[in-house]
Parts: structure tokens; C-alpha cells; sequence
């Protein structure tokens, strides 16, 4: 498991905020996707996710452990405004960042990891974004409700397997017997 790094939590949910500011189907659902969405596919392509953070399985799908508390955090020391537009079942309830994310701590490849994800969902309402990380994150899927959510189930797949498929995992698995096989053998002097 690794470790949360706070600050960089704390940056990166001012900086997804500010980026989705303008954005009419901007919230809470939606946010926590693009922060889901950035983690996991980061995790996938570098071995590491950007923040550490603890997602858990809720409702709407996956969000940070402790992410009320870091909204509370940034409002109460004045560092992001929230803000509820509507009313009812339909109310969004907004992020608006009062200054502007560090993200000297970030690497080029986390920053475009998270815009990958800001364009994975542009367009989309929360719900749209809900049921998309319902659809594609089967940790999500399959885990239970408030439970976390190892990054590593980034890589389940439960789609159909081609026969070229199967062939050449097949094939890739006994040419990985053998080394291993190999490398059992005793040397010879």
C-alpha cells in the first residue's frame, strides 16, 4: 500500500478544481473521478500512483479516503470556497479554489496524467462520470461498499479473450516457465 502524501492531495484537489471552475457539470461526483481516473491510470503507466491516497468504493464510485476533510481543511483556512448551485437531488456541490494550486512537487507526467483525465470526462455530468468509473474501474465493481480499492485492480480485466489472445499468453507463460526453469538448474563448472 503506499502512503498518502497529503500536500500533494491537497494541491492536486485545488488544481482539478480550478480546472473544472467552468465547467457547467462541475461537483463533488464529478471531481472525484478525475482525481480516481488520474491515480489509478498513473499507477498503471509508472508502477506508482501520484498522491498515495486511499480510494474507497462509495455510491457514485470511487473517492479519496478523507476527502470531506480535506474539503472542511481547505475552507476553513480560507484556501477554497465551497459552493452549492441548485437545490434537491440536482444540487452540485462545488470546489471554487482561492488560490492557485503548487504543483512544484509534481512531475510532468502526473500533471498530464491528471489532464488526461480532466479530458477523459469533459463534457460529462457527475452522473455521466459515475457511471463511466461504475463501467471501467472493476475494483470499483467488484469491492465493497466503503472498502478500499487497491490500485492494483487497475489491471482485472473481465472482458472476452480472443483465442490469438489466450495463444499468446500462452505462449508468453511458457516461455516464463522455462526461464524460471533455467535458472533452478544448477550451474555447470
Amino acid at each position: 500500500m503506499e502512503t498518502v502524501n497529503a500536500n500533494k492531495m491537497k494541491e492536486l484537489v485545488l488544481y482539478v478544481s480550478s480546472r473544472l471552475a467552468g465547467d457547467p457539470h462541475n461537483g463533488t461526483i464529478k471531481r472525484n473521478k478525475v482525481l480516481a481516473f488520474a491515480d489509478f491510470a498513473h499507477f498503471a503507466q509508472h508502477g506508482r500512483s501520484i498522491t498515495g491516497a486511499e480510494y474507497v468504493k462509495q455510491p457514485y464510485g470511487p473517492a479519496p479516503r478523507g476527502i470531506r476533510a480535506l474539503e472542511h481543511e481547505l475552507v476553513g483556512s480560507g484556501e477554497a470556497q465551497n459552493v452549492i448551485i441548485g437545490f434537491g437531488p440536482r444540487a452540485q456541490k462545488m470546489l471554487f479554489p482561492a488560490r492557485e494550486a503548487k504543483l512544484d512537487d509534481f512531475t510532468g507526467n502526473e500533471v498530464a496524467s491528471v489532464e488526461a483525465a480532466l479530458d477523459l470526462l469533459d463534457g460529462k455530468t457527475g452522473m455521466e462520470s459515475s457511471d463511466l468509473s461504475h463501467a471501467a474501474m472493476l475494483g470499483w465493481k467488484y469491492g465493497r461498499e466503503l472498502q478500499p480499492i487497491p490500485y492494483q485492480t487497475v489491471f482485472l480485466y473481465d472482458g472476452v479473450v480472443t483465442d490469438a489472445e489466450r495463444r499468446a499468453g500462452e505462449s508468453i507463460l511458457d516461455r516464463l516457465k522455462e526461464e524460471i526453469e533455467n535458472e533452478r538448474q544448477p550451474a555447470r563448472a
